[in-house]
């Protein structure tokens, strides 16, 4: 894991590119739809850090153990990664069951949105201009099409979601390792993305 040195602080690149993308999603989606972004999506945002932060208790009992206050300085991994994921997707479900009008429409292009941020952000921290401006691209293109999209009064068609994922699936593979995290959490998105898109393209076709 690298660190950037803040200070007298080492603060692992991760938090800070989960920080980062958190807050500019928000901020992209109020400067693109001139309202707030929706209370699902700090819940989960705070669902998932609470859960990651905690799993490092259950994957790394006896060191918590000797010293209590590792806990502020580490999380779960890779294995409390995953276990908040498995939990931030139940709480997801239970929103999408409760017949929000707004979730299925907004969710899938939030959820893509932060995961792109995020992968923008590590690609300028870690693996360098080229990956990162590429990364960067991508990016820009979507926020220039969500925000033509939400002009027009038009929703994402399910094929664009297809082809943005398909597109980051491929820079994914290039710049780091097939059955890397972010590839596991990124297919668990592209489904997440796909049944919640396909739903809102047949209940608003």
């Amino acid at each position: 894991m690298m660190y950037i040195e803040i200070g007298h602080r080492s603060i692992p690149v991760i938090w800070i590119a989960i920080l980062l993308a958190c807050f500019l999603t928000a901020l992209i989606y109020r400067i693109v739809r001139k309202t707030s972004i929706h209370s699902w999506y700090w819940n989960g945002f705070l669902i998932y850090l609470i859960t990651w932060k905690l799993s490092y208790i259950l994957f790394n009992f006896k060191i918590f153990l000797k010293s209590p206050l590792s806990l502020l300085f580490f999380g779960g991994g890779s294995l409390g990664h995953i276990l908040a994921i498995a939990i931030l997707c139940v709480y997801l479900i239970i929103v999408s069951k409760k017949g929000t009008s707004t979730f299925s429409t907004s969710a899938p292009l939030e959820i893509l949105l932060f995961f792109l941020l995020y992968e923008t952000c590590i690609q300028y921290f870690i693996n360098g201009i080229l990956a990162f401006l590429i990364q960067l691209f991508l990016l820009a293109g979507i926020i220039v099409y969500y925000a033509m999209s939400v002009n027009r009064n038009k929703q994402i068609p399910f094929q664009v979601y297809v082809v943005i994922i398909l597109l980051e699936f491929c820079l994914l593979s290039i710049f780091q390792p097939l059955l890397s995290i972010e590839t596991i959490t990124f297919t668990w998105i592209f489904i997440f993305i796909s049944i919640l898109a396909k739903k809102e393209e047949v209940t608003n076709p």
